[in-house]
């Protein structure tokens, strides 16, 4: 799930694992439809540094950090409170949300038929108690908002260790409007 919101430069996006910033939107070139002109943290990512066949677009900061993508493939992330709901949040099913398919691998991986994993609906249910949640991992997470005013606040009042690093944030007043919520948080993680 990702807000669906209008382009706003310099949002940070993320497509195919790749994080970058959004530097332009419209068209390019002689191409149909609208193009994101992107300047990817990975600069091998890019193909160009923002200019396209002799017209420049934006300016990325490396020489091959740039690039065009759709707008459809681009994520442009979700608020604090949401990515607590999806990542803590109760799952109903005998796994409590692993991938059958990742514990089959697995125990072909370590040759183990028998392997069998417990515990994980009890670990569930308690994390999905937000309010006695006191150390949240939200490291990936697409995180690029503090939601609506007093919401974490609400959701998580006794949250002491917050890390929200490798997200989408794009500024340091999203960073102070998460943490003005957290009345108990001791640390926080923004790498």
């Amino acid at each position: 799930m990702v807000e669906d919101r209008k382009y706003e430069i310099p949002s940070r996006i993320e497509c195919d694992g790749y994080r970058g910033t959004l530097k332009y939107v419209g068209t390019v070139g002689n191409t149909k439809g609208e193009w994101l002109g992107i300047d990817w943290d990975d600069s091998t990512r890019g193909k160009h540094n923002g200019t396209y066949e002799g017209v420049e677009y934006f300016q990325a900061r490396h020489s091959t950090s740039g690039s065009f993508i759709r707008p459809g493939k681009a994520k442009f992330g979700i608020s604090c409170p949401q990515a607590i709901k999806m990542r803590y949040g109760l799952i109903d099913d005998e796994l409590a949300g692993i991938d059958k398919d990742e514990v089959s691998s697995l125990r072909k991986e370590i040759n183990a038929p028998f392997l069998e994993l417990v515990g994980f609906s009890k670990v569930n249910k308690k994390q999905s108690k937000f309010n006695e949640l006191k150390i949240v991992w939200l490291r990936e997470q697409c995180v690029s908002s503090a939601g609506e005013p007093q919401k974490l606040e609400e959701l998580c009042p006794n949250l002491e260790e917050l890390d929200l690093s490798r997200n989408l944030i794009n500024s340091w007043k999203i960073v102070a409007d998460i943490c003005s919520q957290l009345h108990f948080l001791i640390r926080l993680n923004v790498r």
